[in-house]
């Protein structure tokens, strides 16, 4: 980059002896140092910023507003990993684009993988112990040297995950950046692998017109005839005990005007016996209420079944819908299969509308602003996902619990997105993780990834086919 105009430096030569042209230059040299300091921080620190503002409110608006977070600091530790993991991808695009200087890039890659490596590998989980070990009573000095204790447990067990793997390509020593990233990307692909696989059997399924079950109107017409019918049993059953009980306690009551205090002994005992007895309306209540209970169980079922089959149907709708939309856009613009959408933006560009446009320079751009699309959209499911896993099968955790872990395993799958972005990135723009990372084996976390990918596909497919077995089964047999 140009320092000085080029008539000044001229004129400094002609009129200034060496010592003060050099002088000159070094003073312009650093104003640009000092311009691009300050610049970079502010770009840096705005965007951290605003990416942490938009973890709180995605936190407490969306994410989280069926749970109750008192604790602030949970609050924070989310906001802060999300806020750190995005500014990932945003150095990511950066290099892409050239923005900010290059030795800037290089430190705030360094300073944020060094804290998002410590806040996943320490902070994260020594307060995952103490909130757990809270509740138990325990004074704060013991709950906090309890916390230490099993945090160290926690350590050795997540540097002995590395071991077994060839994460790097030689050691560096028992504690290094490459040791923390390295560990950190095994569960992160692992959690990747498994989202992946899980995505690529069920989106098609959810979405494609040919995994879908045909829905008829006449079982959907039958099903809410069959519900309206056991409505009405169960309203006729309730108010049949409703109206036993009400004769009953007629019957009890003039049991009991009939018996006085003056009446004789001879006169009470039958009474007494026939009170005691196991009498007829009591049994009859018992049965109706049984009855009425196992009406109502398999109503409820049969409601989620009409429910989940009105929503076949939508998706039936929309899969239809959808397939007559784009076949519209293939005759109009002349689609043909073996071209990327960007690709074929330009081609149209240059066809139709006669554009004079660098095509490498431009799809790279527009390539990447998709890829920052794809990534906000697959960022929201995979935070969706993972929220529905936690409120299913976490009960006996605290949500204060439920959001550490999620933060963990989120800065865990954006470091790991970031590992297997390297290697599809060009070599001119993998530079500065690749001098951060240098030991790290990159071509492992593919072949990872594909390891864990194929099972999680396939047993999704097999509990997708059981799954769609079951409801039909259950379908035939109302």
């Amino acid at each position: 980059m140009t320092f000085i105009n080029q008539d000044i430096f001229l004129e400094a030569i002609q009129n200034y002896s060496f010592q003060d042209t050099v002088k000159l230059l070094q003073l312009n040299v650093e104003l640009y140092s000092s311009r691009t300091f300050y610049s970079s921080i502010f770009i840096f620190t705005s965007s951290f910023v605003t990416f942490f503002m938009f973890g709180w409110f995605y936190f407490l608006k969306i994410l989280f507003r069926d749970y109750e977070v008192k604790r602030v600091f949970v609050q924070l530790s989310f906001a802060g990993t999300f806020a750190t993991s995005l500014t990932l991808f945003e150095l990511m695009l950066f290099e892409i684009m050239g923005f900010m200087d290059e030795e800037w890039r290089y430190r705030f890659w360094k300073l944020n993988l060094i804290i998002l490596s410590v806040d996943l590998i320490l902070v994260l989980p020594y307060y995952q112990f103490y909130l757990l070990l809270l509740p138990y009573g325990f004074s704060r000095f013991r709950t906090f040297v309890m916390s230490l204790l099993m945090l160290v447990l926690y350590l050795f067990l997540f540097w002995k995950i590395g071991d077994p793997f060839p994460i790097l390509k030689e050691d560096r020593g028992l504690v290094s950046l490459e040791m923390g990233v390295g560990r950190i990307g095994i569960i992160g692909v692992t959690v990747m692998a498994l989202l992946s696989g899980y995505g690529a059997v069920n989106v098609p399924y959810l979405y494609i017109a040919y995994f879908l079950r045909p829905v008829k109107d006449s079982t959907i017409v039958v099903l809410e005839k069959q519900f309206q019918h056991r409505l009405d049993k169960i309203f006729n059953k309730k108010k049949r005990v409703l109206m036993a009980k009400k004769e009953l306690q007629r019957r009890i009551s003039s049991e009991v005007r009939q018996v006085t205090p003056k009446s004789s002994i001879f006169q009470w005992i039958p009474n007494i016996l026939w009170y005691n007895k196991p009498a007829s309306p009591y049994d009859d209540i018992k049965q109706l209420e049984q009855e009425v209970k196992t009406l109502e169980d398999l109503n409820r079922d049969l409601f989620f079944q009409i429910y989940e089959l009105k929503l076949e149907k939508e998706r039936i709708k929309f899969s239809t819908t959808w397939q007559v939309f784009m076949s519209t856009i293939n005759i109009v613009f002349d689609r043909k299969n073996g071209m990327d959408p960007v690709s074929r933006a330009f081609d149209i560009a240059f066809r139709y509308f006669h554009i004079e446009l660098d095509f490498e320079y431009w799809s790279q751009y527009v390539s990447f602003l998709l890829i920052g699309i794809m990534t906000a959209t697959s960022i929201r499911g995979f935070l969706n996902q993972i929220l529905k896993l936690f409120h299913e099968y976490s009960s006996n955790l605290s949500s204060n619990n439920i959001i550490l872990i999620l933060a963990q395993v989120m800065g865990m799958y954006f470091i790991s997105s970031v590992l297997m972005m390297r290697t599809n990135v060009p070599e001119d723009y993998r530079k500065n993780i690749t001098e951060i990372l240098q030991d790290i084996e990159f071509n492992f976390y593919h072949r990872w990834f594909d390891f864990i990918f194929i099972p999680s596909s396939l047993f999704t497919t097999i509990h997708l086919i059981l799954n769609a077995k079951s409801k039909s089964t259950n379908i035939s047999d109302e």
